[in-house]
């Protein structure tokens, strides 16, 4: 179930917006910086970050369907028998996922953001953070 907004997202310049179905304006954002002197994004920085916005809800279902494509090949990361590529891209999905859904929590660590789904190996069974992830995969 899609818990954010539906695209397509717009960009124009560093505005980012979505249109509801009355052609109507659902959500926007102006993305700019918060930051003075050499600490400021520069205009290249901010408008990759309005380009990354509007990416998001796509690259959310390509490592959705990437990762039910991973998985569908019935291989468990503990059967060794995953490359490094695969369990990393699995990881890496599964910790973007994690922080763009809401309500989890590692067990590792106790945080309630950027957590991952179930791993590999020693932690199978656990939802675990970005942190504790590269912590976990050496």
């Amino acid at each position: 179930m899609t818990q954010h907004t539906p695209g397509p997202w717009i960009r124009e310049g560093r505005f980012v917006y979505a249109l509801g179905k009355c052609r109507t304006n659902v959500f926007s954002v102006n993305v700019q910086s918060g930051g003075n002197g050499s600490d400021a994004a520069t205009s290249v920085e901010l408008e990759a970050n309005a380009r990354l916005i509007v990416a998001a809800p796509k690259l959310l279902e390509a490592l959705r369907v990437g990762l039910a494509w991973s998985d569908a090949d019935g291989l468990s990361d503990e059967d060794g028998l995953v490359d490094t590529g695969e369990r990393r891209f699995r990881g890496l999905a599964r910790a973007a996922i994690a922080r763009a859904t809401p309500d989890q929590t590692c067990e590792v660590c106790g945080h309630g953001e950027n957590t991952v789904g179930p791993l590999s190996a020693n932690e199978k069974h656990n939802r675990i953070c970005d942190d504790c992830l590269t912590d976990n995969q050496g």
